[in-house]
C-alpha cells in the first residue's frame, strides 16, 4: 500500500512538473496570439506582436516587436512601433479573475503622428478605444438573462500598478510641417494604480488610458515645436504665392493655445 501511495504521489509530482513545463514553453504564444487576436477588436487597426518570453516563476515577461497599424485613410506605416516592452506580474493571479500587473516598461516606442491639430491619427485610435470601453462597460452592466453567447462575455479584468513609457519619440508629418516629418522627442509617461478597485480594468480601458496620455503628451510636444513646424508652413504658404506671415502667426497662436488648455 506504502509504495501504491509513493507511486501515486510521484505521478502528480510529475505531472506538475510536466504542465508548468507545458505552460513555461507555450505561455508566450497564447500571450501573442490574445494581443493579435483581442488589440485590432480594440484599436480597429492592425496590431501584431512579433513575440513574448514568459517566465512563470519569477512572473516576468518581455514582449517584442509591437506594431499598432494607422486607421484608414492615413498614409504612414504605423502609428506606434515598441521593439521592447518589460512586464513584471503577480504569477498566480493569471489563475484567478484578476490579473495584478506590477509593472509595464514600454521602451523607446516611435510614435507616426499624421494630420493636423485636433484631428490625426492618434485622436482617430484615441476614439476607436472609446467606444470599444464604452461597449464593453455596456456588456458587463447587462442582466445576465440579455448577455450574449459565450465568446461575448465580459473582458477579463486587470491591475496595472506601474505604467511607464520611457525614451519615446514622435515623428510628425502634416500641413503645418510643410508635409516634411519632423521627430520630436516627449517626456516619459507614467500612469499608476489603474483597477486597483474591485472592478480592476479591461483591455480596452486600459488601451484608451494609454493612448488618453500618449495623445496628451504629443500635443505639448508639438506646441514647443510650433516654430519648427511654422517654418514648415511659411514655406509651404510662400510656395502657393502668398506672403504667409498673417497665417503663421495665427496658426502658432492657435496651436499653443490649444494645447495649452
Amino acid at each position: 500500500m506504502k509504495k501504491i501511495i509513493v507511486r501515486i504521489i510521484l505521478a502528480v509530482v510529475i505531472l506538475v512538473i510536466l504542465l508548468v513545463a507545458v505552460c513555461w514553453i507555450f505561455l508566450g504564444s497564447i500571450v501573442t496570439k490574445g494581443v493579435n487576436t483581442v488589440g485590432p477588436t480594440v484599436t480597429k487597426t492592425d496590431v501584431k506582436l512579433g513575440g513574448a518570453s514568459v517566465s512563470i516563476l519569477s512572473g516576468s515577461a518581455t514582449l517584442s516587436d509591437l506594431f499598432v497599424g494607422n486607421p484608414e485613410g492615413y498614409k504612414t506605416a504605423s502609428a506606434i512601433k515598441a521593439n521592447k516592452i518589460s512586464v513584471s506580474l503577480k504569477p498566480m493571479s493569471i489563475f484567478g479573475d484578476k490579473i495584478i500587473v506590477h509593472s509595464v516598461n514600454v521602451q523607446a516606442p516611435d510614435i507616426n503622428v499624421e494630420g493636423g491639430i485636433t484631428q490625426n491619427n492618434l485622436t482617430k485610435i484615441l476614439d476607436n478605444t472609446q467606444g470599444s470601453a464604452s461597449q464593453a462597460e455596456t456588456k458587463k452592466n447587462q442582466p445576465e438573462s440579455q448577455k450574449k453567447a459565450p465568446e461575448e462575455k465580459a473582458a477579463r479584468k486587470m491591475e496595472v500598478d506601474d505604467f511607464v513609457i520611457s525614451g519615446a519619440k514622435v515623428h510628425y508629418t502634416g500641413s503645418l510641417s510643410g508635409g516634411k516629418t519632423i521627430t520630436l522627442p516627449i517626456p516619459d509617461i507614467h500612469l499608476s494604480n489603474l483597477g486597483t478597485g474591485p472592478e480592476g480594468i479591461t483591455a480596452a480601458d486600459l488601451t484608451k488610458r494609454v493612448m488618453d496620455a500618449v495623445v496628451s503628451s504629443v500635443g505639448p510636444a508639438l506646441a514647443s515645436s510650433a516654430s519648427e513646424l511654422g517654418k514648415g508652413a511659411t514655406d509651404l504658404i510662400k510656395g502657393a504665392g502668398g506672403t504667409g506671415t498673417s497665417v503663421l502667426t495665427n496658426a502658432t497662436k492657435g496651436l499653443k493655445s490649444f494645447f495649452g488648455k
